[in-house]
């Protein structure tokens, strides 16, 4: 952690705790998306192996306050994209206690979850809006979805979901070339931004808020 105000530093978290996340001493493993929760009092990580051959690569979902102490909510499974709701509670999309993978709310201290039954949509920049109303997100490209990238949604407060829009995108040779869309609302509430590769180069666009109808 660093102060801002230049008064220092200090590690909260060593290289011997990660494994107690839910690895093995002998393996390789990497810190990935950490974000502090919406009142500065604790921060997210994302722990995860190196892929092994002939297997893909797994990460534990992890709360860690400022003290240095951690809790280890998801071990050793998959963890994706996440948006903190509140203080104490995300939606992220992660496998659970389903044979795929899901969108869920999960308590960041109790680890209590519920399912938004979001599966159809895969994958997905998940971040809540404004007023609380909607999770949107953008998904990656597949081959049942015509290579598109989507952008969905869900209504918290009717529990409908629904495809918003999707654009066409410029395909890369390397994957880490690749442009997400991640939406974003903007600061005044009227407009969803996003990056696109729609029209042949990296811009940014935007959509007005009405899109958001459902």
């Amino acid at each position: 952690l660093v102060n801002m105000d230049g008064s220092g530093s200090r590690q909260v978290v060593t290289q011997d705790a990660l494994y107690n996340t839910g690895f093995d001493q002998d393996e390789r493993l990497l810190v990935n998306h950490i974000t502090f929760n919406t009142d500065s009092s604790k921060f997210l990580m994302l722990v995860r192996n190196f892929q092994k051959p002939g297997k893909r690569w797994s990460t534990s979902l992890v709360t860690v306050h400022l003290d240095g102490s951690m809790k280890t909510i998801l071990q050793n499974t998959i963890v994706s994209h996440y948006y903190w709701l509140d203080a104490d509670n995300i939606v992220v999309y992660c496998k659970i206690d389903k044979d795929c993978c899901d969108l869920y709310k999960v308590n960041m201290e109790t680890g209590e979850y519920s399912c938004y039954n979001m599966s159809a949509y895969e994958d997905i920049h998940c971040i809540i809006s404004p007023d609380g109303k909607y999770i949107i997100g953008d998904a990656y490209p597949t081959k049942r979805n015509g290579m598109m990238r989507r952008v969905c949604g869900i209504n918290l407060e009717t529990g409908n979901n629904k495809i918003i829009f999707e654009v066409p995108e410029v395909t890369f040779a390397s994957t880490d070339m690749r442009c997400d869309l991640h939406v974003r609302f903007v600061f005044d509430g009227k407009y969803i931004s996003f990056d696109t590769t729609q029209n042949g180069k990296r811009e940014i666009a935007t959509v007005p808020i009405e899109i958001l109808d459902f």
